[in-house]
């Protein structure tokens, strides 16, 4: 799931995204995915045009043992966790 969120970091995944709007459309035909295209459209012209483009790595790791950290060589501007739910979570 982190990798598929992070690819809409990137004109790939967005098309992706929008193409699987479009099938919902067709699906549901919810108002909402209409206006969530319009918000891609938005948001693809706003990441073709940047000057700048993200270096994103992805891994697995328990964040809540700091030991992991002492072993792999990462050095981040942002973290971001994922908290598991549901039947994870105790």
């Amino acid at each position: 799931m982190a990798k598929d969120n992070l690819s809409l970091l990137f004109v790939e995944g967005v098309v992706r995204r929008k193409q699987q709007t479009y099938e919902m459309i067709k699906k549901f035909g919810k108002q909402s995915h209409k206006e969530a295209i319009k918000s891609t459209d938005v948001f693809l012209n706003i990441i073709r045009n940047r000057e700048h483009c993200p270096q994103i790595n992805y891994f697995v790791v328990d964040c809540f043992d700091k030991r992991v950290f002492r072993r792999i060589s990462v050095k981040a501007d942002i973290i971001i966790t994922d908290v598991p739910y549901g039947k994870l979570a105790s």
